[in-house]
């Protein structure tokens, strides 16, 4: 099916020859308009309007009815153009909507990976990040692979508690350097004792607080291995069963360890217990045990106790109440004062202040310590599940984080993370090493890129000049075609500007009115304009293939039918191949927009070549190159010009297309 340049275009063609059929065309056009609008009003059956329409299609020329079928068939194609654009603005606006979507509601950033730059950015962002963690974990424990190996299989782990990889840099860090036995053990256990420090970051312990707590359970207390675990499991449930966040069992715990080292093994079990009786009198741990320290000498015994019973009347042993444990001497204490029916906040001023003095502590610690105890178990509090622990910003974070490196591991040329940290590294050092041939090539880069679009621009020119050679040609009667613009109508170089740059090209002052005719007829537009508009149309169909997901190749297979119906079946074929290559992020990408370039390449010589054969005429060819280019005894001279492309990734070509697309000799005639 031809395109609806070429159905313009025929059109254009038929009006030029026939114009009496196309004037009747348009009244055929103008009646129909009128029968439609009495159809609709109600003025004319659907019978009698197709008898009208059809009598006066019949009525008709040859050449009137073959340009109305070309209108109708403009007219339908353009439908489906819309048509396809709607569409592809609805698939468009449906993978923004979505990604919006998904980010309001995930807190993710699913945008920033929508499109090849941006999908760029995020991938090299994210292994420069963790490149520096890698690069500051060696730094903070003196390792230049033991962690970083930990690093990298741990950082899957993490993510699934919503910690991302910096918090795996800053558990390994405080591990090493916090627990002094963490570097001298294997790797297993130093797995599983930074996976059990994530779990504990998930509860509110943060990472050198649980590396201190298993310094006090190796050193304090004399527990390690498989028994160090345990202990682990211990602490939570010592935090459940007195109500208290486990992140302030742990500080109470490092707090107090060295002072319970002398219990050796038992000092957990001492800790559990104190930490019950505190929590029962609203004590802290370390108030309660500041309390039992004072009767933990002989010395010290006999003097608390000898105040205490002189002051108040009290029957204090002080051997029984040194040999007893921390949690059973606030126990005696409390029990002899309730004995002898002292009540603490009945008593006067002078005389709490007096008690609280001989206990070391304030009036209001005094109280408590004295005072009406409560039931511990009213305190136990419920188990948290892994839902209930990870903030779902956290998880946002972790997940985008992994989704970025599932990406990066997807793309077989980055080689892994560390392919990708590699490659950017070699290109940071190339440049380092070679700065200013680096100046001298993003200088000729930035030039270039202002002339990025000058591909399909040359290879248009490089067909209009063929062009401008046949018409010269033709006439001027060297190869036939018809005179049919008259004498005076236009300068030479007027009607080239025209031919090139469409009808609204101004140009031509010079020798402006002695030009002689063109062949062919007046053209409706210049052919930059056509490649132009094909352009754009080749870039829609470029961007549309390179949609993530797999769906653009739902769009690649599209356009493949559409060049399979055309007879087009290389063309075919590269569409598909395009297609399924930029299913794969990265490498993909490039060897599609290889295979695209390619496709773009053939699609422009085959309109430079229509133009040339539509114009009924074709220009002469060297052999080879002219050797002088300017103007030589009235003729102008365009050397050959050849276009090279291809597009290379790593030292890998994908694809490459060399095209010579002008070799010509223009001769103009002086008016």
């Amino acid at each position: 099916m031809a395109n609806i340049d070429d159905l313009r275009e025929q059109l254009e063609a038929l009006r030029t020859i026939d114009k009496e059929s196309h004037k009747s065309l348009l009244e055929h056009i103008r009646q129909r308009k009128i029968l439609d609008a009495e159809l609709k009003a109600g003025k004319i059956t659907l019978e009698e309007y197709n008898e009208v329409v059809e009598y006066g299609r019949e009525s008709l020329s040859d050449n009137a009815k073959e340009m109305l079928k070309l209108t109708e068939q403009m007219h339908k194609q353009t439908k489906a153009v819309e048509a396809a654009k709607a569409a592809y603005g609805l698939l468009t606006s449906a993978i923004n909507t979505a990604a919006k979507a998904t980010d309001g509601l995930t807190g993710m950033n699913t945008q920033s990976l929508l499109g090849i730059t941006n999908l760029a950015t995020a991938v090299g962002g994210y292994a420069r990040k963790l490149q520096g963690l890698g690069v500051d974990l060696r730094r903070s424990t003196g390792f230049a692979n033991r962690h970083n190996k930990s690093f990298n299989i741990l950082r899957g782990s993490y993510r699934q508690l919503g910690l991302d990889a910096e918090s795996v840099t800053v558990s390994l860090t405080a591990l090493s350097t916090q627990f002094s036995a963490f570097d001298a053990m294997t790797a297993k256990n130093r797995k599983s004792l930074a996976l059990t420090a994530a779990e504990y970051k998930t509860l509110g312990v943060e990472f050198e607080d649980f590396a201190q707590l298993n310094e006090r359970l190796r050193f304090s207390f004399g527990i390690m291995g498989s028994s160090a675990s345990v202990a682990a499991k211990e602490i939570k449930r010592i935090a459940l069963e007195t109500g208290r966040p486990l992140g302030t069992v742990v500080k109470d715990l490092n707090e107090l360890g060295p002072d319970l080292a002398r219990f050796g093994s038992m000092g957990l079990k001492v800790f559990e217990d104190l930490s019950k009786r505190a929590r029962s009198l609203g004590l802290g741990v370390k108030e309660a045990f500041d309390v039992t320290e004072l009767f933990d000498t002989f010395e010290g015994a006999a003097n608390i106790a000898g105040r205490l019973n002189a002051q108040l009347g009290l029957q204090l042993n002080s051997v029984e109440i040194m040999k007893a444990s921390s949690e059973e001497r606030l126990d005696i204490l409390r029990s002899e004062f309730q004995l002898q029916g002292k009540n603490f906040q009945s008593m006067g001023r002078r005389q709490k202040q007096m008690i609280a003095g001989i206990l070391g502590q304030s009036i209001e610690a005094t109280g408590k310590l004295l005072g009406d105890g409560m039931d511990i178990g009213a305190f136990r509090a419920e188990a948290t599940t892994q839902e209930q622990r990870i903030k779902l910003d956290e998880k946002a974070i972790s997940t985008q984080e992994g989704l970025i490196e599932a990406i990066i591991e997807m793309t077989p040329k980055l080689g892994g993370v560390a392919g990708a940290i590699k490659l950017q590294t070699e290109a940071l050092n190339k440049v380092a090493n070679n700065l200013p041939g680096a100046a001298d090539k993003v200088t000729k880069a930035s030039a270039a890129s202002s002339a990025g679009g000058m591909l399909e621009s040359a290879l248009g020119f490089g067909a209009d000049a063929l062009l401008i050679g046949s018409v010269l040609r033709g006439g001027f009667g060297r190869r036939g075609g018809p005179r049919s613009t008259p004498k005076g109508k236009g300068g030479l170089f007027s009607r080239m500007g025209q031919s090139i740059f469409g009808k609204k090209y101004k140009g031509g002052q010079i020798m402006k009115g002695g030009g002689r005719a063109m062949a062919g007829g007046q053209r409706s537009g210049g052919l930059l304009p056509k490649l132009f508009k094909s352009g754009g149309k080749t870039l829609g169909k470029m961007g549309s293939k390179k949609i993530p997901f797999g769906l653009g190749l739902a769009a690649a297979l599209g356009f493949a039918g559409d060049a399979y119906a055309k007879g087009d079946y290389m063309g075919a074929g590269l569409e598909t191949a395009s297609g399924l290559a930029a299913i794969v992020p990265g490498a993909g990408t490039a060897i599609s927009l290889g295979i695209d370039g390619i496709n773009m390449t053939r699609g422009n010589i085959k309109t430079a070549k229509g133009m040339m054969s539509s114009s009924g005429t074709a220009p002469a060819r060297s052999a080879g190159v002219p050797t002088s280019s300017g103007r030589s005894n009235g003729q102008i001279i365009v050397k050959e010009l050849v276009v090279h492309s291809e597009v290379s990734m790593d030292k890998d070509k994908f694809g490459k297309a060399t095209t010579k697309v002008m070799n010509v000799c223009l001769d103009p005639i002086k008016p």
